[in-house]
């Protein structure tokens, strides 16, 4: 069975209509699902959306074995989330047939197999949406409800992620293709830059060589504040380069661990972007925990690998990465992050005295 990808971040919404729950639902995993199951956990008196796990649909020719490990897994993953409720989407190009939904088995199976109750359960394709559960034909009509990504909620939700940068891409390849490093003439001028950043951090030593790029990367945040930004070659080298050293990377998880700074996740993944083996293990590995509490399993999986194929001993890629395999919290894995910043703070101030 395909590993699940799943976005662990809560999110608080009022939709008013079905095609604004499906659009909040991308925003969660970050792209557009196809050919998926979609399952959402839904949590607390005010049944919010706190984890979204994507399968890919089983091939028709799998027969029940597939299906049955497909309930299970949702059902292990929604009670690890202690879902109150689950939602599920069937995404397909599968049209209804004779008024029979496809894959009503798998809805029915997961149905089965979940300890928590099914409040929703919703064909969606490019068009139309149907309801699993609802017979009503004065709101779920059989030839389906219009799939309107330009209703009010829809809207509201998608302009409030354009504002902070954010986009859901029109596909996972699209996803994972935001954190592979460039290639061409684009990586042979980077790779120079690399060399050039290297050269100036054993000029001067690694520690004192992170200590300027640590003041540096204080001023690309405020350039950072806006979406549009840059920044050189040589500026994003020696920022790569500085993160090798590890309490300038603590330094980075410890504010990363703020889900409100999207200046500095910006930053670091133009930097990811640009930066080349051997010098992407940190910056990716910082990309990856970025990614990993603020609930995008797909981005931080994808990041995180990168740093392993960079540095297969690289520890902190190594355990972030066995942490989300495992599930667990991104709540937990940020108070972790943030109640070493004191530390890293006082390691840093000491080291700048010597």
């Amino acid at each position: 069975m395909p590993t699940p990808e799943s976005s662990p971040r809560p999110t608080v919404l009022r939709v008013g209509d079905l095609s604004s729950l499906v659009v909040a639902v991308e925003h969660m995993v970050g792209f557009r699902p196809s050919e998926s199951l979609v399952a959402v956990a839904l949590c607390g008196p005010r049944e919010r959306l706190t984890f979204t796990l994507r399968l890919d649909l089983p091939d028709e020719h799998d027969g029940d074995q597939a299906v049955a490990a497909i309930a299970t897994e949702v059902a292990r993953r929604m009670a690890c989330a202690e879902a109150d409720a689950v939602i599920l989407f069937v995404h397909t190009d599968e049209p209804p047939v004779a008024g029979r939904l496809p894959r009503r088995e798998l809805v029915e199976a997961v149905e089965a197999a979940l300890g928590a109750p099914l409040r929703e359960a919703a064909l969606v394709s490019s068009e139309r949406l149907w309801s699993y559960i609802c017979t009503d034909p004065r709101c779920c009509p059989p030839e389906g409800r219009q799939f309107d990504r330009e209703s009010s909620g829809a809207l509201a939700l998608a302009a409030a992620h354009a504002m902070l940068g954010n986009a859901v891409f029109g596909s996972r390849d699209e996803l994972v293709e935001s954190v592979r490093p460039v290639g061409g003439i684009a990586a042979f001028s980077m790779q120079q830059a690399l060399d050039r950043a290297t050269h100036d951090m054993l000029e001067v030593g690694p520690a004192a060589f992170a200590d300027e790029v640590g003041a540096e990367i204080d001023c690309l945040r405020e350039r950072f504040a806006d979406p549009r930004a840059s920044l050189s070659d040589d500026e994003a080298a020696r920022v790569a380069v500085a993160l090798g050293d590890r309490l300038l990377r603590d330094r980075m998880l410890v504010d990363l661990s703020d889900p409100d700074d999207e200046a500095l996740r910006r930053l670091l993944s133009v930097v990811a972007r640009r930066a080349q083996t051997p010098d992407d293990a940190a910056v990716c590995t910082c990309v990856g925990y970025a990614a990993y509490v603020d609930g995008s399993g797909v981005v931080a999986s994808a990041a995180l690998e990168r740093a392993l194929r960079s540095d297969p001993d690289y520890s902190l890629a190594q355990m972030l990465l066995t942490m989300l395999e495992h599930q667990v919290s991104p709540k937990q894995v940020r108070e972790c992050a943030a109640g070493i910043g004191d530390e890293v703070d006082r390691l840093i101030s000491r080291r700048r005295r010597r």
